[in-house]
């Protein structure tokens, strides 16, 4: 029950998200203020596994760097 409420909560951000700022990218990633550390990590493994992004091959140093500068204050 604690996961479903996580999952839907994170998909209304990144819904909510993508309202605001369009396609979500792994480009231009960041986090969201109103995001727990749990909903970050979901929505950016979402978005390496988007149909979009499939075939496009990340290190794991690329990966977790540009995950970690997502957390900075923006």
């Amino acid at each position: 029950m604690k996961d479903d409420l996580i999952l839907s909560s994170t998909l209304y951000v990144i819904f909510e998200h993508q309202k605001k700022y369009g396609t979500l990218s792994y480009e231009n990633f960041i986090h969201i203020k109103v995001e727990t550390f749990s909903q970050t990590h979901l929505r950016f493994n979402y978005l390496l596994i988007d149909p979009k992004t499939i075939g496009t091959v990340y290190s794991n140093s690329k990966v977790i760097t540009k995950f970690m500068e997502s957390l900075l204050e923006h």
